[in-house]
C-alpha cells in the first residue's frame, strides 16, 4: 500500500513539474527595440538603426498600409536555387517594416532585412512600389550585384502578408514586434 501511494505521489509530482515548466518550443524570441536600434533575435542578423527606416506616414494612407504601421514582420523566404545544374532548397529568415507611403505617387516603401544575400552576408535595404489595393503590389529593389529584384506583396487575413519573388521564392509574414 505504501509503495502504490509513493508511486502515485511521484507520478503526481512529475505531472506538476511537466506542466509548471514553460515549453521552450513556444518561447519564440521577439525583436527588441532599444538604444535607437532594432535587435533581431537571430545571431546572424544586422542591427537596424531606427533613423535608417526614415519613417514617413501621411494622414491619407490606405487601410492595409495603416494596419502595417509600426509592426515588425518576420517570414522565411523559401525556394529552390539551381547552381551548376543542381537544384537546392533554400530558406532564409527575413524581416519587413513599412517605412513610408508617398500619396502623390501611391508608392509604398518597405525596409527589408535578410539573413544572407548572394555574398552570404546578412543585409538590409529598401524596396518600393506602387500600392495596389486590388491585388499584388510589386515592390522592387536592386541587389548589390546590380540585378533588379521584384517582390510581389499580398495582404492576407489576420494581419499577415505574403511575398513572392521574381526568382521563385516566397514567404508568409506575421507581425512579431512593434516599433516605439
Amino acid at each position: 500500500m505504501k509503495r502504490s501511494s509513493a508511486l502515485s505521489g511521484l507520478v503526481l509530482l512529475a505531472c506538476l513539474c511537466f506542466f509548471a515548466v514553460p515549453c521552450a518550443a513556444g518561447d519564440e524570441k521577439k525583436p527588441e527595440v532599444r538604444d535607437g536600434k532594432i535587435y533581431l533575435p537571430e545571431n546572424n542578423m544586422p542591427r537596424v538603426p531606427l533613423e535608417r527606416l526614415n519613417l514617413d506616414f501621411p494622414k491619407e494612407m490606405p487601410k492595409e498600409l495603416l494596419d502595417m504601421k509600426g509592426n515588425i514582420y518576420r517570414g522565411e523566404l523559401e525556394g529552390t536555387s539551381t547552381t551548376k545544374g543542381l537544384k537546392k532548397k533554400l530558406s532564409q529568415v527575413t524581416y519587413l517594416v513599412l517605412s513610408g507611403y508617398l500619396p502623390e505617387t501611391k508608392e509604398a516603401v518597405m525596409y527589408f532585412v535578410w539573413e544572407r544575400g548572394h555574398d552570404g552576408r546578412p543585409s538590409q535595404g529598401r524596396m518600393k512600389g506602387i500600392f495596389n489595393p486590388e491585388g499584388e503590389t510589386v515592390l522592387s529593389t536592386i541587389s548589390r550585384t546590380g540585378m533588379p529584384i521584384e517582390y510581389r506583396l499580398y495582404f492576407l487575413k489576420d494581419g499577415k502578408l505574403r511575398i513572392n519573388t521574381n526568382s521563385g521564392f516566397s514567404a508568409e509574414y506575421s507581425p512579431v514586434g512593434k516599433l516605439p
